[in-house]
């Protein structure tokens, strides 16, 4: 009886795994990539009735700039 729950939880496990969305393996290249949630002039703002998680509507996010990443010389 209990190898039969045993088994069950193995396939079942050995599915969720196989079936899980797989993570993106490389960052943005450049700032044109990332994505940000705005508001925009005629863009539909959702009505939501319930409890539910949305992505929240940025107005302004700073200046984006990027930054070469340089090796310590310290830490060889």
């Amino acid at each position: 009886m209990v190898w039969n729950y045993i088994i069950l939880w193995a396939v079942t496990s050995l599915i969720s795994y196989l079936l899980a969305p797989k993570p993106q393996t490389e960052p943005p290249a450049g700032l044109d990539e990332v994505k940000i949630p705005s508001v925009e002039e005629g863009k539909e703002i959702p009505v939501i009735f319930g409890c539910i998680e949305i992505a929240p509507f940025v107005v302004w996010y700073g200046d984006f700039s990027t930054k070469a990443i340089e090796a310590d010389a310290s830490k060889k």
